[in-house]
């Protein structure tokens, strides 16, 4: 009779255990999901962007990046793109170095948010909205790089007169 109240007592305690785990594994899934890496295939495109593998070293983590990111454009990780998530790659933004001031090369950390964007143009223009934001923070200083966007084009407004 004993052994049975002691295998129950074991039975309670594990149930209890495994719950409370469930319970702090479901409050922290939200927050640590965007500390995991994600991987070059899942970044959106963008133009004049080239993204490739790095064997650089970075000096930051993601959550620095992140924190970095957020401030730059004034958002939290609730706006984070979970299915891109923050990648350390090599950036190169530009049509060539001889252009150096619209040209970047840098071990970046790729933060990726959902966020909307709008072309510009002269009044009267198309206008296009991108889903994508992506904020590049340089990997060894935590410095803010650059931010451009990306994804698929959407049209939104008619030029006047069509």
């Amino acid at each position: 009779m004993g052994s049975k109240n002691i295998t129950r007592g074991l039975a309670a305690v594990l149930i209890v255990v495994a719950g409370v785990l469930l319970a702090l594994h479901s409050a922290t899934a939200s927050s640590g999901d965007v500390i995991q890496p994600g991987t070059l295939a899942s970044l959106p495109a963008a133009d004049n962007v080239v993204v490739e593998p790095t064997n650089t070293q970075a000096h930051i983590g993601i959550r620095q990046a992140l924190d970095a990111a957020e401030a730059a454009v004034g958002t939290s990780d609730a706006s984070v793109d979970l299915t891109a998530r923050p990648v350390l790659a090599s950036l190169t933004v530009g049509a060539s170095p001889t252009m150096a001031s619209q040209y970047y090369q840098r071990t970046s950390w790729l933060v990726t948010f959902n966020r909307d964007t709008y072309s510009a143009g002269p009044k009267g223009a198309a206008v296009y909205a991108k889903h994508k934001l992506v904020v590049a923070i340089d990997a060894v200083t935590g410095q803010f790089v650059i931010a451009y966007d990306a994804g698929p084009a959407t049209l939104v407004a008619t030029p006047s007169g069509q």
